[in-house]
């Protein structure tokens, strides 16, 4: 039997915790790990419980979901965080997009949705559907600063200098296409696309997919 996918839930409202759990646990491969109402919770529960996926509202009481996504990326890289938000609340998709969030999730999204794309992201992939990234590439096109522009420079020196054999990972993680995605179109193993996945990330400096897929946009590196 395969080891179950646990979630830690991390939200303020219990009607939207108690329906997530529902969800969760009537799934056969996933586990609820956790319930937590803020990030300073959610970070003592990921430590006793070490949870495969964390869901994170945005918008909480002591820690909000920036913040927590921050700590999470330090002190627990190996949890991947999807951000629970509504597409208005665009600086704090960018924000948490920059802290290494692996996805974004709207509270209204249909069950067996959720349940894919929490599939999905243990699986390693970082999923940024159309809607995000252009909310995304609108909200980090607007802080185009002096400071920003010599980091997006910096950024293009680094890509210019990856291994050949990293370019054409980078150039499709730059489309925000899913591993599965560009291992097809390389043909190369899904194992394989995120070793060199990683490889990129800690060459250009960037927090994972959608990180990059924005500096790539803004540095015009993106077909």
């Amino acid at each position: 039997m395969p080891d179950l996918i646990s979630v830690l839930i991390v939200d303020d409202d219990p009607v939207i915790c108690r329906g997530l759990s529902a969800i969760i646990n009537a799934t056969a491969d996933l586990t609820v790990a956790g319930v937590a109402p803020n990030g300073k919770e959610a970070l003592s529960l990921a430590e006793k419980t070490n949870p495969n996926i964390a869901l994170v509202d945005v918008n909480m009481p002591d820690m909000d979901g920036v913040e927590t996504t921050r700590q999470f990326r330090l002190r627990f890289p190996q949890i991947a965080v999807i951000i629970l938000t509504a597409f208005e609340q665009e600086g704090a998709l960018a924000q948490c997009l920059s802290q290494g969030a692996r996805a974004f999730l709207t509270k209204d999204t249909p069950p067996q949705k959720l349940i894919g794309l929490v599939r999905r992201i243990s699986e390693g992939d970082t999923v940024i559907s159309s809607n995000a990234a252009k909310v995304l590439t609108k909200v980090l096109g607007q802080q185009f600063t002096a400071a920003n522009t010599e980091i997006d420079r910096d950024f293009a020196e680094s890509v210019a200098v990856l291994p050949k054999h990293l370019r054409p990972v980078f150039d499709l993680l730059a489309q925000a296409k899913t591993n599965k995605e560009i291992a097809a179109n390389l043909h190369l193993s899904t194992a394989t696309v995120r070793s060199y996945s990683s490889d990129i990330y800690m060459l250009t400096g960037c927090a994972g997919k959608g990180e990059l897929a924005i500096r790539a946009h803004r540095a015009n590196l993106s077909s």
